[in-house]
């Protein structure tokens, strides 16, 4: 099989401290490159997912079972700045959805494989808990109010995240 797990390879760069300007290098990069591949793009990572040889310039690269490996680990929220986020998996099935297909079947092992690990594992986590993270490095113990900027996805998690640690006043921009 021309298109199997052996020829399975994945391309990834990990974006999640990068600048802007070198985020949007690296999107251009997969999105240029990869044009054949499944695409996963996430504000903590791009990952093009594919067959065959690659001569991108990415980082970390994963053959055969460890490329399917990985996916299924970022499918479960495991390389995630918050342990066992939930985001990642959708963006994941998004991937595979518009991807290849070839790639479906690989990715819907990985997908189906990340979700027996979630209903298996109580995380008990969402990307919301980034704001845990930020008071704790800030060193911040006031509970007065908080400012969450940015009302999408991301903003509504971490604002329900202040509210649940007991902010009367949020703030959303």
């Amino acid at each position: 099989m021309a298109n199997g797990l052996t020829n399975l390879r994945a391309c990834c760069w990990d974006t999640i401290s990068g600048t802007h300007a070198a985020i949007a290098a690296v999107h251009e990069t997969a999105r240029g490159g990869h044009r054949a591949d499944a695409l996963v793009v996430s504000c903590q990572r791009t990952e093009a997912y594919g067959f065959g040889r690659c001569s991108c310039d990415a980082p970390m690269r994963f053959r055969g079972m460890e490329a399917l490996f990985h996916l299924a680990e970022v499918a479960a929220g495991l390389h995630a700045v918050v342990l066992g986020e939930p985001q990642i998996l959708g963006q994941i099935r998004g991937a595979v959805r518009e991807g290849p297909v070839a790639f479906k079947p690989l990715g819907g092992i990985a997908v189906a494989a990340a979700r027996e690990l979630r209903r298996a594992t109580d995380f008990n986590s969402h990307a919301g808990a980034l704001l845990d993270r930020g008071l704790t490095l800030a060193g911040w113990r006031e509970r007065d109010s908080v400012a969450v900027l940015g009302a999408g996805p991301m903003g509504r998690l971490v604002g329900e995240r202040a509210a649940h640690l007991g902010f009367p006043r949020i703030v959303v921009l």
